[in-house]
């Protein structure tokens, strides 16, 4: 809708229509007012804010269409190669045909379906009922074969990272596990790349030195890309290791890097670009569980679930990537865990571990390194 506004122009003074055709003014805007709700100029919808919301609230919220087949009892949501069933009376979804638990029953209110708000949250991996950003996210079998790894120890050089109270460095601990991860992947008969081998930065500048470590990880064509930190927080009595993968509302980002590295026209590489990043996000989640189960057992220390994060080396990484925040060095017991050798060593067996579980799941995945520049 265009139109161009004079100055000294009103809603008291303007009138597009003679009088007989509406009784006054306030007419006229009830009626622009019902055209801008329902017409060209809409605002985008928001997020239901109670526990509950009907199909047609979330289908709009999250840009998926309602099948035909839905009824009082039984919602259908689509989109993408994506179908989604509710069904009153149960706390189970239907995703692609693997049931997803929610964080409540639907229920049928007055000839709506009223699903948990947070489903299609929980269903694309953004959040859960037990903390974990991933626990319920559906993943087919990964074919995946890991033969060489990309492994960043975090910080390094001018960036210390976060520093114990005892006076540990973060970056000193990441680098330590990381030299031993390498050692133990080498061992198990994998190449391994390491963005750092000493105590120093790839450049002064933090956000120089982080895209270095991406540009790094573009030219090795790895099969996957691993970063390991220490964790921190402002409340000392938080511990336990996490595991962090790309967000998916980067995605759109994501597949355009994608795309830039490969060959041919734009429609080519963009299909091409969307599948990888696809087939990427799969093996980051299928690694990640490994990760967690492996960790869980091996280190004996909380698990605080898997989750999505912006981290620019996970975000921009052109293969399967995750982020490990092994422990909190803000945390006493935490910092005299990563100050401990074996405690290292135990890291760098359970992730080499985790790894070669997956990697001996399944066979070669396609990756950007074979159609790259």
């Amino acid at each position: 809708m265009n139109s161009t506004l004079k100055r000294g122009w009103s809603w008291s003074t303007w009138s597009p229509l003679p009088a007989p055709c509406l009784r006054n003014q306030a007419a006229v805007l009830a009626a622009l007012v019902v055209f801008v709700v329902s017409g060209c100029v809409s605002p985008p919808p928001t997020k239901p804010r109670g526990r509950f919301a009907t199909l047609r609230e979330l289908a709009e919220v999250y840009n998926y269409v309602i099948d035909d087949t839905s009824t009082q009892n039984v919602g259908v949501l689509a989109k993408g190669g994506r179908k989604v069933v509710f069904t009153a009376g149960s706390d189970i979804a239907l995703v692609n045909g693997t049931p997803v638990r929610l964080e409540a029953m639907c229920v049928p209110v007055r000839g709506d379906l009223m699903i948990p708000s947070r489903s299609i949250d929980i269903i694309e991996g953004r959040w859960s009922p037990d903390g974990d950003a991933m626990a319920n996210v559906p993943v087919e079998t990964v074919p995946l074969s890991i033969r060489k790894v990309v492994i960043d120890p975090g910080h390094g050089g001018k960036d210390p990272g976060a520093i114990a109270a005892n006076g540990l460095y973060e970056k000193t601990v990441n680098l330590d596990m990381g030299l031993r991860l390498r050692d133990a992947l080498v061992r198990s008969g994998i190449e391994v790349v390491m963005t750092r081998v000493t105590d120093t930065h790839l450049s002064a500048d933090k956000s120089t030195d982080l895209d270095k470590r991406v540009a790094l990880t573009a030219s090795a064509k790895p099969d996957l890309f691993l970063s390991i930190h220490a964790d921190a927080s402002t409340d000392r009595s938080v511990s336990g290791f996490s595991v962090y993968m790309a967000r998916d509302e980067d995605r759109s980002a994501r597949v355009a890097e994608i795309a830039r590295c490969l060959e041919g026209s734009y429609s080519a590489r963009t299909t091409q670009a969307q599948s990888v990043y696809d087939t990427n996000r799969r093996a980051s989640l299928a690694i990640a569980r490994e990760l967690q189960t492996v960790l869980k057992t091996r280190l004996g220390t909380d698990c605080r679930g898997i989750k999505e994060h912006g981290a620019r080396v996970v975000k921009w990484a052109i293969c399967p990537a995750v982020l490990v925040e092994v422990d909190f060095i803000s945390n006493y017991s935490g910092a005299a865990r990563l100050g401990s050798a074996e405690f290292r060593q135990k890291v760098a067996d359970a992730v080499t571990e985790a790894v070669l579980m997956c990697s001996r799941r399944g066979s070669s995945a396609p990756k950007v390194s074979a159609a790259m520049r």
